[in-house]
């Protein structure tokens, strides 16, 4: 999967930034790969996306890429009949037409749950003869 970066881009971003780029690329994404293929620390991705507008614009765009490089994987699974991974499609895109895993809880014959609150008490006097707070 390659994205090119537009020449605009290129020129508003510094080199250690284009590199791990270019390396999220080649990692789909994973920062901590993209770090250790560019030999520099994953944190400065996180300062470059703080202090960046073009930087985060770029790394979003790598997202999304990668994001339906996935999508379109799963199709091809659900197109040959992928049991699996036509539910999970369905649980989660699927979920404004009833395919969702949910539990409800109620109480007796479907009323509402009977709640008690209870208040306790403590002291901070503790009985010497018995080692215990009374």
């Amino acid at each position: 999967m390659r994205i090119p970066l537009s020449f605009f881009y290129m020129s508003k971003l510094t080199k250690n930034q284009l590199k791990f780029l270019n390396a999220l690329v080649d990692h789909r994404g994973l920062i901590s790969r993209a770090a250790d293929q560019c030999s520099l620390h994953r944190t400065l991705h996180y300062k470059w996306l703080a202090s960046s507008d073009v930087y985060k614009q770029e790394y979003d765009a790598i997202n999304e890429a990668s994001v339906d490089m996935v999508e379109n994987a799963l199709l091809e699974l659900i197109d040959n009949g992928d049991t699996a991974a036509t539910i999970f499609f369905l649980k989660t895109k699927g979920k404004q037409r009833g395919y969702i895993e949910r539990s409800e809880i109620t109480g007796a014959d479907g009323g509402p749950v009977q709640t008690t609150q209870v208040i306790l008490e403590f002291t901070d006097k503790v009985d010497p003869k018995r080692g215990d707070v009374g």
